[in-house]
């Protein structure tokens, strides 16, 4: 029987950004439904990777910001748009393998894509788990093509070598 073993290897992560800011507006303050997830502005963020060569790691991350914003036209005595909740999270993760790629396509492949995949379900758990302990109930991430995102995001980007 195979080897299932994978060379890249997923070490560890952290969130390393969370900055949450809720306007005192009554009306949302006293609302106990659940916010339809469509009312939420979403904006991804994939952070550049890099490699440490001492270390023989990567290190990549994403960002996300979310808003629930009232337009300035609902809102008389505004001029602007009110952003009545805004949230900044962001995940950096480390991985590593026994040695640097040599095939700079697999790399690229593993580095870009993978890394955010796989740290976008951290970063969701810790954003639904907190706007929910926070009062706003269950917010239903939007499924996100995150490998499309990714590919999309970064294809003109090279892997920062970090010596």
């Amino acid at each position: 029987m195979g080897s299932i073993r994978s060379d890249f290897k997923f070490n560890s992560f952290k969130v390393d950004k969370f900055i949450f800011n809720v306007e005192p507006f009554v009306e949302l303050i006293e609302d106990q439904s659940v916010i339809d997830p469509s009312a939420w502005e979403i904006d991804f963020k994939i952070r550049v990777p890099s490699y440490f060569v001492k270390r023989g790691v990567y290190l990549g991350g994403l960002d996300i910001r979310l808003a629930l914003t009232i337009p300035k036209e609902e809102v008389p005595e505004r001029d602007k748009d009110l952003e009545l909740v805004k949230l900044d999270a962001g995940i950096v993760g480390t991985f590593s393998t026994e040695e640097r790629f040599a095939d700079k396509a697999i790399e690229e492949k593993l580095v870009k894509f993978h890394i955010p995949t796989l740290l976008l379900p951290y970063l969701r758990s810790a954003v639904t788990g907190f706007l929910a302990s926070a009062g706003f109930g269950n917010f239903i991430f939007p499924l996100i093509n995150i490998h499309h995102y990714a590919q999309e995001s970064l294809k003109d980007c090279n892997i920062t070598i970090i010596e």
